[in-house]
């Protein structure tokens, strides 16, 4: 695996140089080794091992905000915060909001580059987070006893999500765009906006109860008087990706034809979409307009519609 080979390439180069020329080494090795564990989230999140995935996510999210802070050589740099931007859209299609934070009174420690129990007024002149000659600096914790568990919404750490007893994790969003992706590395981006949503979508929510946009007011305080019920509109921007419409003009891009599907019950159908296609072109691939925008309500299941955007076709077909 190139990630794991490059890590372990870099932990070489820098047990070959002594002193602070070791800590752009260990940048390179934080940074193939988070990629790494990258790698292995989107394979959770492709067998649709959700919660496996986020905890990868996060783990990722960790090791890029070390590397960040060490000041790593400006390439990593760049690439560790691109990458960082791509963690944070992941963790935004989530449906984890509430978490449990608890609260420890450590009775052991010791600083992981002297061995020394630093305290405030006696420390040991380590900085934890901190790389000193290649070497990343931690609290080593051997005996420690919990105090308290409380419930955040912006904790430390993401790992300890907790589920609703009476409902399900809805990962839809997720989903959505994983199944559009054909590596941890094909781009994407995306960002969250609002839109209005006809009231008729919401009939079941009563006037005088809380308003479906989950704002603290009542319906006929917030969104009634409104064109429609404000909702948290998601659009991805998917490269390569390009839904089938009528009208959309495929510019020396042809099609692979798609196997009539057989519907029980119903006699089998030929969905081909009438196209436009145009030559097709002796040097390389054009560019298409394309954009997948995802609508999730409130309470009902996530709505595709497609507008227009300029992306670079990745493909030589779809």
């Amino acid at each position: 695996m190139f990630w794991r080979k490059l890590a372990s390439d870099a932990r070489a180069a820098k047990r070959r140089v002594q002193g602070p020329a070791r800590n752009p080494f260990w940048s390179v090795q934080a940074y193939a080794d988070a990629m790494a564990t990258y790698v292995s989230a989107f394979a959770h999140l492709k067998r649709g091992r959700y919660y496996k995935g986020w905890c990868a996510l996060e783990q990722v999210e960790l090791a890029l905000e070390r590397v960040v802070r060490n000041a790593a050589p400006e390439p990593v740099l760049t690439l560790a915060a691109e990458r960082a931007q791509i963690i944070t859209l992941w963790q935004s299609l989530f449906p984890y909001r509430v978490f449990a934070s608890p609260g420890f009174l450590n009775q052991d420690w010791a600083c992981s580059i002297c061995g020394k129990r630093s305290t405030p007024i006696d420390p040991c002149g380590h900085i934890p987070g901190q790389v000193y000659d290649g070497e990343f600096c931690s609290v080593r914790i051997t005996k420690t006893k919990i105090l308290e568990v409380s419930l955040v919404l912006h904790p430390v750490q993401k790992y300890s999500v907790l589920t609703p007893e009476d409902r399900e994790h809805d990962f839809s969003l997720v989903a959505y765009v994983v199944d559009r992706l054909n590596d941890p590395f094909h781009a994407w981006t995306g960002e969250w906006t609002h839109r209005r949503h006809p009231h008729s979508a919401f009939v079941e929510h009563p006037l005088d109860g809380p308003c479906p946009c989950n704002s603290s007011l009542r319906y006929r305080e917030c969104c009634w008087g409104e064109s429609g019920v404000r909702v948290k509109h998601f659009a991805a921007q998917i490269a390569g990706y390009q839904a089938y419409e009528e009208g959309v003009v495929w510019s020396g891009v042809k099609p692979l034809p798609l196997p009539p599907p057989v519907l029980p019950g119903l006699p089998n159908c030929d969905p081909s979409p009438r196209l436009v296609v145009g030559p097709l072109p002796q040097t390389r691939c054009p560019t298409l307009p394309v954009r997948a925008a995802m609508n999730r309500q409130a309470s009902g299941p996530v709505q595709v519609a497609t507008s227009s955007t300029a992306t670079r076709l990745g493909l030589g077909y779809l």
